[in-house]
């Protein structure tokens, strides 16, 4: 999609979990239940397949957005993307990468990407 100009290769030694930050923009006295989607590329369907929805809430005032994470183990090699999502199913924003599994753990980075 034109407005999503990023992909992200992370790199996962087995069993390491995967984290996925958000910040959401909640005007003061706002609090609402958000979700992040879970989806996994499945190849062989060529379809994406909703693995989990991970739910928690956001309460407004903030200048610069409610943060929030959630995290997954044991994930499959290959596309993922998690939608942010309310509670009446509207896309707030989604996070797309791909997990590649390696041998060799490698120094942690954080990659920060606005939308």
């Amino acid at each position: 999609m034109f407005w999503r100009p990023h992909h992200i290769n992370f790199h996962r030694v087995a069993e390491e979990p995967v984290y996925v930050f958000t910040s959401i923009f909640a005007p003061t006295h706002l609090t609402k239940s958000v979700s992040h989607r879970w989806q996994w590329y499945n190849p062989k369907t060529e379809s994406w397949e909703v693995t989990e929805d991970i739910n928690f809430e956001i309460t407004g005032g903030r200048g610069r957005g409610f943060r929030g994470y959630t995290y997954k183990s044991n994930l499959m090699e290959g596309q993922w993307k998690v939608k942010v999502i309310t509670e009446e199913e509207l896309v707030i924003g989604i996070v797309d990468f791909e997990v590649v599994n390696v041998s060799d753990s490698h120094p942690f980075k954080i990659i920060e990407k606005s939308f």
